[in-house]
């Protein structure tokens, strides 16, 4: 696997970053995020590519696995490719943190993404977790694994989809609040989960991270192309 040069000295700087910036703080607002009020807008265009309307970000074509540029907000921005269009990600997490060397495949901690953010971790596994917000509602994140159509040579499985779900106060599901993030629409550079056998793309890794970030504060459905629930 392509090893990360000074991989340790930049996790440390971003570590740094983000602990100035405040983020990952729970029950503190992320300006980063999102649908954060006043802060870092993201709107969909008519081909369904994520528009930012804020210009202070350089390198923002950074091939993946590059370290993240970071904007104004301290955001992390992501430039990758859903359903073949380069699409711009900005989230609170630089999710190189998470990831690391191993043989055949690196690997990526998506459930301590999570709980660094204020997220419990959930006993489904592959990322699932739950955030309770003070207001009683709460979002959940789970994930499902493919059929075999996805095996890799060495026998490891796809993760098909992470689905995202806001609960009202009643712990009753919010009607078309599902967010999907399915397979078909990235890559296949794969990255194990945790311990497991199952491993996500990158794309599928950067999404995790702007789910966790983004359902911390917004009961909203993303509308994001290729990644849309029923």
């Amino acid at each position: 696997m392509k090893k990360k040069s000074l991989l340790g000295i930049l996790a440390i700087l971003m570590v740094i970053a983000l602990a100035l910036t405040g983020c990952g703080q729970k029950g503190e607002q992320n300006t980063g995020a999102t649908g954060s009020e006043g802060q870092n807008e993201t709107v969909e265009n008519g081909d369904g590519v994520v528009e930012s309307d804020n210009d202070d970000v350089t390198d923002v074509d950074s091939p993946v696995g590059d370290t993240p540029t970071q904007d104004a907000d301290g955001n992390y921005v992501y430039v990758i490719t859903l359903d073949g269009v380069q699409t711009e990600i900005r989230t609170c997490v630089n999710v190189w943190d998470y990831i690391t060397d191993d043989t055949p495949y690196d690997r990526v901690e998506l459930t301590r993404m999570a709980e660094d953010l204020g997220w419990e971790r959930l006993p489904a596994g592959f990322g699932a977790a739950m955030y309770t917000r003070n207001d009683g509602t709460c979002a959940s994140i789970t994930g499902s694994r493919t059929d075999k159509s996805y095996d890799l040579a060495t026998g490891e499985r796809r993760l098909y989809q992470v689905e995202a779900h806001c609960i009202d106060e009643n712990m009753d599901v919010i009607k078309f609040s599902a967010t999907t993030i399915s397979a078909l629409s990235v890559s296949d550079a794969p990255y194990l989960i945790g311990e497991s056998e199952t491993y996500v793309s990158f794309e599928q890794i950067v999404m995790y991270a702007y789910l966790v970030d983004y359902y911390r504060y917004n009961n909203e459905r993303l509308y994001l192309k290729g990644m849309m629930g029923p």
